[in-house]
């Protein structure tokens, strides 16, 4: 079974949490969420971490995992992520499916931002709440009570985490200008030979569908998955026909070889995985759920999945330390979970 990694949007850690229970995926590929650093979590920094520092710790955490090659979907910032993922590591990307990334060097991008005026002025003003709110509903071209709405039935607890102030204070001095700060244009898009799928709501902002025309104009290779009804919550409003698009672009770019380990569904992790990274990185670990269950559900090794991790490189090594202290019946972390035989 292939594995194909998914990199949720800034303010809302698990974006793609709708496609974990769709057919068209989870019977056919290992899906791998990745939460970036700072995010969905209480870890602040001085600086913005780069992209190109997110796409980095991606990379460091599939290394671990001994994934030698996957497919890659980003979903908004998530998938500028990506793109600077296939980039720095061309080696380990084997497609790249796009939902909407907001390309800064869009036609439409200033005016983009300037609709987001009030929420950076808001959060200047010290109005948390009103600037994620202000700015999720600009993004998602959603009045707040409807993006509210949407946000919260398919991510449970997803406007909470993004309301948090740890949250609010990362997105607005570290994400967003990491996302101004990002380079990314003709040059950049001409070392990517990988097969590109852009996967676009059809009633989205104009700067969505402007660095759509704009991955027309880099990639020669892109291919089209337009979603009707919808705009930039696409895979959360219409799951079903997201996945589907998505499956049938893996299909046909295939991987020859390359997965973890030996293709089984075997979830894989060394206790030296927090000691090799580093120390601003924080811990590679992780919270290995079915699909449908709590996250604090039981963690014998007949909870594991068959065919989902999800990651975080927020842990911190304290965190770390205790879930390997916490988790001491575990003898090993290397072939820590093996498929269920049938």
């Amino acid at each position: 079974m292939r594995a194909v990694l998914l990199i949720s949007t800034g303010p809302i850690a698990d974006s793609f949490l709708p496609l974990l229970s769709e057919k068209a995926l989870v019977e056919r590929y290992r899906l791998i969420t990745f939460r970036q650093r700072r995010l969905a979590s209480s870890t602040n920094g001085a600086a913005p971490v780069s992209f190109a520092e997110h796409a980095a710790d991606a990379a460091a955490l599939l290394g671990h995992l001994d994934v030698r090659r996957t497919h890659v979907a980003g979903h908004s910032t998530g998938a500028a992520i990506a793109l600077q993922l296939a980039v720095d590591r061309p080696d380990i990307v084997q497609t790249l499916a796009l939902f909407e990334p907001p390309l800064v060097g869009a036609p439409s991008a200033g005016a983009f931002f300037e609709k987001a005026g009030p929420a950076l002025a808001a959060y200047g003003s010290g109005d948390r709440d009103g600037a994620m709110a202000g700015f999720l509903s600009v993004v998602c071209s959603l009045d707040w009570e409807t993006c509210r709405k949407v946000i919260e039935k398919h991510v449970p607890g997803g406007v909470a985490q993004a309301m948090t102030n740890e949250n609010v204070d990362n997105f607005f001095a570290s994400y967003l200008p990491a996302l101004t700060a990002w380079q990314f244009g003709a040059d950049q898009a001409a070392s990517i030979s990988r097969p590109v799928l852009s996967v676009l709501g059809m009633e989205t902002d104009q700067l969505f569908v402007d660095s759509h025309e704009l991955l027309h104009s880099w990639f020669p290779q892109v291919e089209d998955c337009r979603i009707e009804g919808v705009a930039h919550l696409l895979h959360m409003q219409r799951p079903e026909p997201v996945a589907r698009g998505v499956a049938e672009f893996f299909a046909r770019h295939p991987m020859t070889g390359g997965d973890i380990h030996d293709g089984r569904s075997t979830l894989a992790f060394s206790s030296n995985v927090a000691m090799s990274l580093k120390m601003s990185l924080t811990a590679s670990v992780f919270l290995a759920r079915r699909v449908g269950e709590s996250p604090r559900s039981s963690w014998t090794k007949s909870s594991y999945p068959q065919r989902l991790c999800l990651l975080s490189s927020d842990l911190t090594f304290a965190r770390w330390n205790r879930i390997l202290r916490r988790r001491r019946r575990i003898e090993t972390f290397r072939n820590v979970a093996r498929p269920t035989q049938t």
